[in-house]
């Protein structure tokens, strides 16, 4: 089973993208319509048991900056198109600016945590650089 998960960055102010709408499509099937939340991420999955096969994740970035005041700006949505392998996890983050964006296939061991502490110390964890002690770290 594998999963997918995105966040948004808005590159043009430095903050995640609060509240900008996207949509995940396998061919023409809606499977998620949903908003970022405000540190740019989805609240769940937007697939927990993933179907290998073509999929487009659909961000409405014209709408997210006309809401952050950009009068006019030059993309509207942006389309991701990507094929999902069985039993494999993804995260597609999104950078983006009024003018541009760019994506890549992020990591997605970390793309639920809540705070850059919580990414850091699950990375250390997988690394076999600490302890299961709660109450430091320990390098090993």
């Amino acid at each position: 089973m594998g999963r997918l998960t995105t966040h948004v960055l808005d590159t043009a102010s430095g903050n995640p993208a609060s509240g900008m709408h996207l949509r995940l499509y396998r061919s023409a099937e809606l499977l998620a319509d949903t908003l970022t939340n405000a540190d740019g991420r989805c609240d769940a999955p937007l697939l927990d048991d993933a179907i290998p096969g073509e999929y487009r994740l659909v961000f409405e970035v014209g709408d997210y900056f006309r809401a952050q005041g950009v009068p006019s700006p030059f993309l509207n949505e942006v389309p991701i198109h990507f094929t999902l392998e069985a039993g494999r996890n993804y995260h597609i983050p999104l950078a983006c600016s009024p003018f541009s964006y760019f994506t890549y296939r992020g990591s997605s061991n970390f793309s639920l945590m809540s705070t850059p502490l919580e990414n850091a110390l699950a990375r250390l964890d997988q690394l076999g650089l600490i302890t299961d002690s709660p109450s430091h770290l320990v390098r090993t």
